[in-house]
């Protein structure tokens, strides 16, 4: 394949935000997501809530590592997430997802109160599923707490504004300039996971609930 072939060449080759295990060899630049998800995970719990929920894009790494993440935490602190409070999907699902049959059922649970707090595989996912709570009725944040990763543009004009997981963009691309530079004049380069900051806004405040 392509990558192969750029090898064969000994032309430099960096992934950015990703990595195929069969070309392990090649260093990538990537965000941390399992640890996202364990700071995600650690959020919601410092900040009072006891029913959280979630949903992950799980065809993807970055889905998974977050979910994954996510679930570790809960577990190490004594917290269940039942697979009832998790919303899993798939790409070809993305842009349906609230208008199938599974959104539907899902959406109607959190209505009913199945959990307090839900963790959203990015920003997109996060601000569309609190409009249409609130377009039934629901009041955020006091009835849930979201939080959601990526810190895209929209998230600080969402209503409420969304607390969110953000990476470092320009550092990000600044390091993958570097490493490639390196890289065409000789030298190696080993892969790097970079860490993820809380961006606190409105939509995941401090609750006392029983």
């Amino acid at each position: 394949d392509l990558c192969r072939r750029l090898e064969e060449r000994s032309i430099p080759l960096l992934f950015m935000n990703g990595s195929t295990p069969e070309l392990g060899q090649i260093p990538h630049v990537v965000m941390d997501d399992y640890g996202g998800g364990k700071i995600a995970a650690q959020e919601v719990l410092n900040r009072g809530y006891r029913k959280p929920g979630g949903m992950f894009k799980t065809d993807d790494r970055q889905g998974q590592e977050r979910l994954k993440g996510f679930l570790d935490e809960m577990a190490s602190q004594g917290v269940e997430v039942p697979e009832s409070r998790l919303l899993k999907f798939g790409t070809e699902e993305r842009m349906t997802l609230f208008h199938t049959e599974k959104g539907e059922k899902f959406i109607e649970k959190l209505m009913n109160g199945e959990a307090d707090c839900m963790t959203c595989y990015n920003d997109v996912f996060a601000v569309s599923l609190m409009a249409i709570l609130q377009q039934r009725g629901m009041k955020l944040p006091e009835e849930m707490g979201f939080i959601g990763f990526d810190n895209a543009t929209f998230a600080a004009m969402a209503n409420p504004p969304l607390t969110t997981l953000g990476h470092p963009k320009e550092a990000f691309g600044a390091l993958c300039a570097e490493k490639l530079l390196r890289m065409i004049a000789g030298e190696r380069e080993r892969s790097v996971s970079m860490a993820w900051t809380m961006i606190e806004r409105d939509s995941l405040p401090r609750v006392d609930r029983l």
